[in-house]
């Protein structure tokens, strides 16, 4: 715990196992919630990314964003992803590709939605994230909306 100007900020240290050529990838969560709330938070982000790894394993050298979980409101869509970084680079990110999906399965559109702050994700991280998007912008027939992406950086 740091005493950052006045506010008290906890920064969380997770390792979490991943099937990335036996490493292990630190989930980083950076928040203003108390101690409580915290342990809480991150026992479900640990469980929330342990589902996702057993699902969509990542690959040595790939960078993975992959929605979580979905919360439709009225006039927009909160989607919660992680993005996974299992290369040894730090990856920076101003924008998240979202797709817009049809019914029947394929892609309406794809937008970039520019993060409230950029990102860095340092080497064999994964972090938690969500953006809102807002309703207005979706394309007609849209069904659903995902920000589900995969990066291969091997040579």
């Amino acid at each position: 715990m740091y005493n950052v100007e006045g506010s008290l900020f906890y920064y969380v240290y997770k390792t979490m196992k991943v099937v990335c050529m036996n490493k292990k990838l630190e989930v980083f969560i950076k928040t203003e919630l108390n101690l409580a709330e915290e342990e809480k938070r991150v026992k479900f982000l640990e469980k929330e990314l342990e589902d996702l790894n057993m699902k969509r394993p990542i690959k040595d050298g790939e960078v993975s964003i992959n929605t979580t979980h979905i919360q439709d409101e009225e006039d927009y869509t909160k989607l919660g992803f992680f993005i996974r970084n299992a290369t040894s680079e730090i990856i920076k990110l101003e924008k998240i590709p979202v797709k817009f999906i049809a019914k029947e399965g394929y892609i309406l559109d794809m937008k970039g939605y520019k993060l409230k702050s950029p990102l860095e994700i340092p080497s064999y991280s994964a972090m938690p994230c969500s953006i809102d998007v807002d309703k207005e912008s979706y394309p007609d027939f849209t069904y659903r909306v995902v920000v589900d992406s995969r990066i291969g950086f091997n040579k």
